[in-house]
């Protein structure tokens, strides 16, 4: 088992140690892929005029990509809600 603080440093030292996101977060991805299973990672942003979020980035230990992706997060309703909440409508 991998100390606290030394994960801390190693994820750190490799989201900072590159000015080119995706090739930081593919870093990354490949560090924790070491120590734990991960598939992929994902740079998001949430957009509250929108009711989106914005992924800027995807990576997987092999490869890194910048990306402009808007996700919606509005029901039918026109409700937004978190992303662990159903959208919920009655009908009488």
């Amino acid at each position: 088992m991998i100390d606290e603080n030394e994960f801390f440093r190693g994820t750190t030292l490799r989201i900072c140690g590159n000015l080119a996101v995706e090739d930081a977060m593919r870093a990354c991805t490949r560090y924790i892929g070491e120590l734990m299973p991960v598939d992929r990672m994902f740079l998001q942003v949430f957009e509250p005029d929108l009711g989106a979020m914005r992924t800027l980035a995807i990576a997987t230990a092999a490869t890194g990509e910048t990306v402009d992706l808007l996700t919606s997060l509005r029901c039918r309703s026109g409700h937004t809600r978190p992303h662990f909440l159903r959208c919920q409508t009655a009908t009488i």
